[in-house]
């Protein structure tokens, strides 16, 4: 089936930090993607780190984003590189055009991030750098931030009213809609918010995409998970689970079986 938009929720968290697609301080002088011994890949990651906080605490100066290095868009092999939230739109570009339908004019991608700082400057920089004119990550593509007041994990009480929020935000933001296709990429972020968005999809009854990288696994690979809203189990709405490969474009699926339910 096809839609005249998608809306893609990407939630954000920190891993910028620990990157190394920046020229900023030369960061992208070596690429740990292309590392071999595990503990030079986590050395240098600290050392990305280590200047990276220091600019988000405002002990150096810099223009991030207009440093990035796109070396690790470009090229697949050195998907590592990137924070996890370009990592996965980037699979996800893959993917969508392997199905005959690329990002777009229409479609949009919604950054939702915690409030307290590091969250914020994270989210900040990664927006800048989809929306950089000379990159063109994802042309046409309307980029947006969704902070979610609270979402700091340091003050539970507030966390979880934070999460109470999403839920709300979510039913208010995304009505059902036969001409948009809502997808999650929960890659980044909290995991806490990734079981509450799925649930969200299921309940909705919405024809969704569910987007997972797990990037200690294989950062080409991503996990592709969906609720089939028109199941024959009239008591379900089947969860189908798969994997998309970008470099090699082979995609596997399964499906559960009303055998499965006897």
């Amino acid at each position: 089936m096809s839609y005249m938009t998608r809306t893609i929720l990407t939630t954000c968290g920190t891993s910028l930090f620990q990157t190394s697609c920046w020229k900023y301080k030369g960061l992208n002088d070596k690429y740990p993607s292309q590392m071999e011994d595990k503990a030079e890949i986590e050395a240098y990651e600290r050392k990305c780190e280590a200047w990276l906080v220091r600019l988000a605490r405002g002990k150096d100066e810099g223009d991030l984003p207009s440093s990035f290095d796109r070396t690790s868009w470009d090229n697949l092999s050195y998907l590592r590189d990137l924070p996890a939230e370009l990592v996965s739109l980037r699979v996800i570009k893959n993917y969508f055009e392997k199905h005959g339908e690329p990002l777009g004019k229409g479609d949009k991608i919604i950054l939702l991030h915690s409030d307290n700082d590091d969250g914020k400057y994270c989210a900040e920089m990664i927006h800048k750098v989809l929306t950089d004119e000379e990159f063109k990550l994802l042309p046409e593509v309307e980029i947006g931030e969704w902070e979610v007041k609270g979402l700091d994990p340091t003050d539970f009480e507030e966390f979880g009213r934070a999460l109470g929020d999403i839920w709300q935000g979510s039913i208010q933001r995304f009505p059902r809609d036969k001409d948009t296709q809502y997808i999650f990429n929960l890659t980044g972020g909290y995991k806490g918010v990734t079981i509450l968005l799925g649930a969200f999809a299921e309940l909705k009854g919405l024809d969704t995409r569910i987007f997972y990288l797990y990037e200690e696994a294989n950062y080409e690979t991503i996990s592709v998970m969906y609720f089939d809203p028109n199941s024959d189990i009239p008591e379900f709405s089947i969860f189908k689970t798969g994997y998309f490969n970008a470099s090699t474009g082979e995609e596997y699926n399964t499906t559960i079986t009303d055998e499965e339910f006897d």
